[in-house]
């Protein structure tokens, strides 16, 4: 073969080996100091500024997993939507600018989250036992679920405790805030049953139930997985029904 028309071809096929990788780089950028907030993040992706995103939604809250990851997994995308229901925004679960910004915004502003309360010294009548509530901490919610190993709704979740105190409650939680005796907001003692309406439908039905632990502090099966909560939490103290005592 002709030398001149082999190197021809051969600076063709450079040429359009370098083409294609512009054509690759344009259309998938890779910018390794992008920040937080420069693109929009989604179930999938695995890159630093998911991290980042966790770290600023665990500030907030919203994000309980026990460590940070780069992946933007399942626990990602329900901490996205639970503070996408928290402030409001359309749930996607995806974060986009308009997310991030909010919640870069929440997260400056959080305080530092104390560590997690002691049991409270004072306890309901019938020995309530708060650790039985805590060694299921970060148990994965299951809609339905009423044991460790599927993981718990929210009154799988207390029906599981009780019956563990060898005490007996319906399934569901409307059916649960008929039993037992009604207890004032400042009377509440570890082992006390929270209820609450989630709807936010102005009927104040019951849709979610919690365990009172003391410190102002209650236990459940939230929408990601067993965790703490303050019922000084505005989130939670605007949709507060009633307690009920069962010990």
């Amino acid at each position: 073969m002709n030398l001149r028309l082999l190197s021809s071809k051969l600076q063709k096929k450079t040429i359009g080996a370098i083409v294609l990788a512009a054509a690759i780089i344009i259309g998938n950028p890779i910018n390794a100091d992008a920040k937080l907030g420069d693109r929009t993040l989604k179930p999938g992706m695995k890159h630093g500024e998911v991290k980042e995103l966790q770290a600023a939604l665990k500030k907030t809250g919203h994000f309980t997993y026990p460590k940070l990851t780069n992946h933007y997994g399942t626990y990602t995308q329900a901490a996205v939507k639970k503070f996408q229901r928290h402030t409001k925004l359309k749930q996607t679960g995806i974060a986009d600018q308009k997310t991030i910004n909010l919640i870069k915004q929440k997260a400056a502003k959080a305080k530092p989250k104390k560590a997690a309360p002691k049991p409270a010294a004072k306890v309901a009548p019938g020995k309530f036992n708060p650790d039985v509530a805590k060694k299921l901490l970060g148990i994965r919610y299951r809609t339905g679920g009423a044991s460790p190993s599927t993981g718990f709704d929210c009154s799988g979740y207390t029906t599981y405790v009780m019956k563990k105190h060898n005490k007996s409650l319906p399934r569901t939680s409307s059916s649960q805030y008929g039993v037992g005796k009604a207890v004032g907001f400042k009377n509440l003692m570890p082992g006390d049953l929270l209820f609450y309406d989630t709807n936010s439908n102005g009927r104040r039905d019951i849709s979610h139930v919690a365990i009172y632990i003391g410190n102002n502090t209650m236990i459940h099966s939230a929408s990601v997985k067993v965790e703490y909560d303050s019922l000084s939490n505005s989130w939670w103290s605007k949709r507060y029904v009633g307690a009920k005592r069962i010990f």
